[in-house]
């Protein structure tokens, strides 16, 4: 007769506590107190974002919230954003999708940078004055393309990415596949996650330099009040 199989012993194991869980982490000590990071290493990454990344040198990168790590991760990741060839939507294109997203979360920084990035002055798809439809909370009336894709991303963001039934008729009469939405609302997503960043930093107190103050969405009320 068989004998039933026989469940092997389990092993004793030892559950690893969080200070030696956070020993792990560079950010810590053995103790769990918190390691601050160098002038040094902050040299390194602001010089990481400026040389490597083409970032100009924004007071943000000096706020302790990036960290060196996160400057270059962000520095990272928005190279690899900015000039992965897309299918549907061109490099371009995306400062336009940046714009909308920033002005509908009233991102000061954000909406700033790529209000600039967007227009004419740095060979974006925009006029300056669709730049400043989109600032303002509307839709760019020059360029039909630009104008689909700003359309595209305000429902992008209306639903957390959903689309109704009526709303995606809407865009694909217009042109806007499954696909190409696809794409839109990839890169709303990202931009949103960077509003939620700066918006923090810009409670924290983080300057904002005055060359985004003359382009974003207090260029004419608050900033012209200081001349």
């Amino acid at each position: 007769r068989l004998l039933p199989p026989t469940r092997p012993k389990k092993l004793p194991t030892r559950t690893m506590s969080s200070l030696e869980e956070l020993a792990k982490l560079p950010g810590y000590n053995d103790d769990g107190s918190i390691v601050v990071p160098t002038e040094e290493q902050k040299a390194d990454a602001l010089k990481y974002a400026t040389e490597v990344g083409g970032m100009p040198p924004l007071a943000l990168w000096s706020m302790p919230q990036f960290t060196p790590a996160m400057v270059k991760l962000f520095t990272d990741k928005e190279k690899l954003l900015d000039s992965y060839p897309m299918t549907y939507i061109t490099d371009p294109e995306k400062q336009i999708i940046y714009t909308v997203v920033s002005a509908a979360n009233n991102c000061e920084m954000c909406l700033s940078f790529h209000a600039m990035g967007s227009g004419p002055a740095m060979g974006g798809p925009l006029s300056q004055e669709d730049v400043k439809l989109i600032v303002d909370g509307g839709l760019p009336t020059q360029n039909e393309r630009a104008r689909t894709i700003a359309i595209a991303t305000k429902y992008a963001i209306c639903h957390k990415g959903l689309l109704l039934e009526r709303e995606a008729a809407h865009l694909e009469s217009m042109g806007v596949t499954k696909e190409m939405y696809g794409e839109i609302l990839f890169f709303a997503g990202q931009i949103h996650a960077n509003n939620m960043l700066m918006v923090y930093l810009i409670q924290q107190g983080v300057a904002v330099e005055d060359m985004l103050q003359a382009v974003g969405p207090f260029a004419s009320t608050v900033y012209a009040k200081k001349e």
